[in-house]
């Protein structure tokens, strides 16, 4: 999508959340941070288009990726070359694997982690099951990794979708077979946990890191393609379902909060117009 301008279209102030908004702008050149009035206070100017998601760090630094050129076939939203930047543009940090995509996630130890592809066995690959057939890229399927980095870019820790049970995670129906699972989250939690979404599953999982076995999941073909999962305080989780699970109705998006261990929903947004 497209965009002129950059600001709020409606505030209610009662019911807006003090403080400011990071702006990333998918593809763009620089990433913003605005106030509540929409009014930008802060620009980044990026070494190269940015990947997909940016952070505003504890330290006021931004951790972001950018695109590379390089890398596997498959590009949705693909970055590859990670970055710490200063208050002013500067590199602080920055680190190379070009099979990076989706999120990347800054550690209280000072190490990263991030989400990447790699194409999967030919031994794995057939055990993947659902999916649009003959959908693959170039005859291969490319799973996912989740890799944490040291400061100095040494690899510390690294899991892959193939340690599963692949038949358990059947892809959904309408999802191209070249990717197993499409994640587009890692969010790290405070018992060092990973908070993991896979959009082409439908499925939300916590990753044990020392097992490396999920210890919490939850699929729901309903939610048409997740992201964005964040654990509230209150234990429930709050994500955007994409709402294209019905490939005949127009596809609307919600704002979905539910209880992690009932899995009842507990509060939604849903905008009054389709195509949102």
């Amino acid at each position: 999508m497209r965009y002129e301008s950059l600001g709020v279209l409606k505030i209610v102030p009662e019911k807006v959340s003090p403080g400011y908004t990071l702006v990333p702008t998918f593809r763009g050149r620089a990433v913003h941070l605005i106030d509540i009035d929409g009014t930008e206070v802060h620009k980044w100017d990026l070494p190269g288009r940015l990947g997909s998601l940016a952070y505003l760090l504890p330290n006021g630094n931004l951790l972001c990726s950018t695109v590379t050129d390089n890398g596997p076939p498959v590009r949705q939203a693909k970055g590859g070359h990670l970055y710490e930047l200063d208050w002013s543009g500067g590199v602080v940090w920055d680190y190379v694997d070009h099979s990076q995509h989706h999120d990347l996630r800054r550690l209280p130890n000072g190490n990263t982690i991030y989400l990447g592809w790699r194409a999967m066995s030919d031994t794995a690959a057939a055990r993947v099951r659902g999916g649009i057939a003959g959908m693959e890229k170039e005859g291969k399927i490319y799973e996912d990794y989740v890799r944490e980095v040291s400061p100095k870019g040494e690899t510390v820790w690294e899991w892959a979708v193939s340690e599963l049970e692949i038949e358990r995670y059947p892809l959904s129906d309408g999802v191209t077979r070249f990717e197993f699972a499409h994640a587009n989250t890692c969010l790290p939690l405070p018992n060092g946990q990973i908070l993991l979404n896979f959009r082409n599953l439908d499925l939300m999982a916590i990753l044990n890191k020392e097992t490396r076995e999920f210890i919490w999941e939850k699929r729901n073909i309903m939610w048409g393609r997740p992201h964005d999962p964040h654990l509230l305080e209150n234990g429930d989780i709050l994500f955007f379902a994409n709402g294209s699970q019905d490939i005949i109705a127009p596809a609307r998006s919600n704002i979905i909060q539910f209880n992690k261990e009932t899995g009842e929903e507990t509060w939604r947004y849903e905008a009054p117009m389709a195509w949102t």
